[in-house]
């Protein structure tokens, strides 16, 4: 068999080599890409996770004390002192007079606890909770109000509030 020198109607070995070279490098290139967006995805839904709870927490907190009634509301140091006291102006538990009903917030280990008036505990944020603080206060015009601080953590991820919140009497 002769070879013809004028027929090259296909690929040359060196340029198949190169082809699969250049793909390769696309294709890690874009691998790389992908695995990169994907772990900011994940970052950024944690983040957007602990900004939910936090606001959620601050909501119910706001508009709970708003309603309640100063005088019949009162913080503890902990969870603990809720039924053989002292009352404190500031710690890690409140509770709240609401019409018609009781509730008590406090920080369980890393959750989120309310502590419902038929003694029932519910875990509203867990695992995440840093810091959460009360500090109850009056103005000279008799309004109370109460400062509350937040701080929640997530697989590397923190974001903290504070919020100053007037009771309804």
């Amino acid at each position: 068999m002769k070879f013809d020198a004028s027929n090259n109607n296909g690929f040359t070995l060196i340029e198949l080599g190169i082809t699969v070279v250049i793909s390769s490098i696309l294709v890690i290139v874009i691998g790389d890409l992908t695995i990169a967006s994907n772990q900011h995805f994940i970052k950024g839904m944690r983040q957007a996770g602990l900004q939910r709870d936090m606001a959620f927490l601050m909501e119910m907190l706001t508009n709970n004390v708003r309603q309640a009634s100063a005088d019949q509301s009162f913080v503890y140091e902990d969870s603990s002192k809720v039924d053989s006291g002292p009352i404190s102006t500031n710690g890690t538990c409140i509770k709240l007079k609401i019409p018609e009903r009781e509730v008590i917030y406090f920080k369980g280990g890393g959750d989120f606890v309310l502590n419902t008036h038929g003694g029932t505990k519910v875990r509203l944020v867990v695992g995440k909770i840093d810091t959460l603080y009360f500090i109850k206060n009056y103005l000279a015009d008799s309004s109370c109000y109460v400062n509350i601080r937040l701080a929640m953590t997530e697989s590397g991820h923190s974001i903290a509030g504070q919020q100053t919140v007037f009771f309804r009497n």
